[in-house]
């Protein structure tokens, strides 16, 4: 975890729930920098379920999705899902 404090924002280096956190988002795919940003703004005096959620609602707010989804298969067209096999396109 030696890159921990360094990049986007201060994550304190000897905080347990942080340095796993980290851990947890860089093994399930995520960047360190994205990591590092997320981590280095989750509120003070959060504990690890809560933390978990928190993370995972704030990258839920950066994925965009439509309103109305209909609108989409309204307009016709080809629709293409693209990702790794397994992942439940």
């Amino acid at each position: 975890f030696a890159g921990l404090s360094s990049g986007a924002g201060n994550v304190a280096v000897g905080d347990p729930l942080r340095e796993s956190l980290f851990e947890w988002m860089v093994n399930a795919g995520f960047s360190g920098q994205l990591s590092r940003t997320l981590i280095s703004r989750l509120p003070v005096g959060t504990d690890r379920p809560a933390a978990m959620s928190w993370i995972r609602q704030e990258i839920a707010k950066k994925v965009p999705v439509l309103s109305n989804e209909d609108a989409l298969f309204d307009q016709g067209g080809v629709l293409a899902l693209i990702g790794p096999t397994g992942v439940g396109k």
